[in-house]
């Protein structure tokens, strides 16, 4: 789609959007939005949606990423590995 946007890097992480319409009555926005990780487009690539409940939920997904980042990895592992590589540099 030529009038796609890539908010972030498509190689690694980012969010493609494409402008959609307005509802007659101009309440409702329609997009299409994706997350898209090194390169690959997650969902359907020409699905449409619902412009509010999709921000709704990706900052749901954002709020729940920063409240248990500590759940991302393991603190002990990540600090052996960077240990064991700095070892084998050397």
């Amino acid at each position: 789609m030529g009038n796609e946007i890539i908010l972030g890097s498509s190689k690694e992480f980012g969010i493609r959007y494409v402008p959609g319409w307005i509802s007659d009555d101009g309440k409702y926005k329609f997009a299409t939005l994706h997350l898209i990780l090194t390169e690959q487009i997650i969902g359907s690539p020409n699905e449409t949606c619902l412009l509010g409940t999709w921000l709704t939920k990706v900052e749901s997904i954002l709020e729940n990423i920063q409240k248990n980042s500590e759940k991302l990895y393991h603190k002990v592992s990540s600090f052996t590995t960077l240990q064991s590589a700095a070892m084998i540099k050397d």
